[in-house]
């Protein structure tokens, strides 16, 4: 019966020219986020200006946007794509479809300058800080985990933020993880890692980490990224890049997924705060 209700509603949102008493739900991130407050923010001002109704609503993640919309609480979600790989292993016959990409989000790992010195080093003995659980840093984590059995046996401590990476920097930890966009010098995480002499970001591309989404694209591709600009030369370091995805609820039917699928394919930029 949700199901049904779902897919009513949603036809009638997105009916053209017409407005829905029922909203259409957007379920993004944490408040103040790139999920919640640039790309649902946008979206649901992009589909107002179409005449339809529709509401943002604040969720922990990736994992919690793809459960909603495939139980029909939401009909439009943001997630990682290596999120939705993981999550889909779990749910082969889900109600959930990929409507669009807005851009992507790179795994980074902070270590001393003087510990770790690549990626082959991460392994058995190895502590890593990746944030706390339900995070995309820590769903990234816990997905690279499954393709790479070195990373399985490191020690995984689910805690994030300034003191984590302090830690790094005492040698309590050996690593640090996050996950945000390429070129995101100003992010908090970095500008703490470009300000200690103590620190590093290293370089992440065991080519083992290729898999599938279930559209079809791989989950990672691996980019050079700029973490460091210099006067003469910048700092780079490869890593593994996956795409932030735009999905939806299926029982929305063809006509609703059609026109979610469109307005995000013709406002990509606007929505990504471009």
């Amino acid at each position: 019966m949700k199901k049904s209700v779902l897919a009513l509603t949603a036809s009638l949102a997105f009916a053209a020219g017409s407005v829905s008493a029922q909203e259409v739900i957007i379920t993004t991130g944490k408040s103040g986020g790139g999920y919640h407050g640039v790309f649902g923010t946008n979206l649901a001002r992009v589909l107002k200006e179409q005449g339809h109704d529709a509401s943002v609503v604040t969720s922990l993640g990736s994992i919690q946007n793809l459960d909603r919309v495939n139980s029909g609480e939401a009909h439009i979600g943001f997630t990682q794509g290596d999120a939705f790989a993981a999550w889909s292993k779990k749910h082969p016959n889900s109600n959930v479809e990929e409507i669009g990409s807005l851009g992507e989000e790179c795994v980074f790992v902070a270590t001393r300058e003087d510990g770790i010195d690549d990626e082959d080093d991460i392994g058995e003995g190895t502590k890593i800080a990746v944030g706390e659980k339900g995070t995309g840093s820590a769903v990234s984590w816990d997905y690279l985990r499954t393709l790479e059995d070195d990373y399985a046996e490191a020690s995984t401590f689910y805690q994030g933020g300034i003191r984590s990476l302090a830690k790094v920097a005492s040698g309590q930890f050996d690593a640090f993880l996050w996950v945000t966009a390429p070129g995101n010098l100003n992010h908090s995480y970095l500008e703490a890692v470009n300000a200690n002499d103590d620190l590093r970001v290293i370089s992440l591309n065991d080519y083992s980490l290729n898999e599938k989404l279930p559209s079809g694209e791989t989950v990672y591709e691996f980019h050079d990224v700029v973490v460091r600009e210099g006067r003469f030369s910048d700092t780079e370091v490869e890593t593994p890049c996956t795409s932030v995805l735009a999905v939806a609820n299926t029982e929305m039917g063809a006509e609703a997924l059609e026109s979610a699928a469109a307005a995000i394919m013709m406002n990509a930029n606007r929505i990504r705060g471009l």
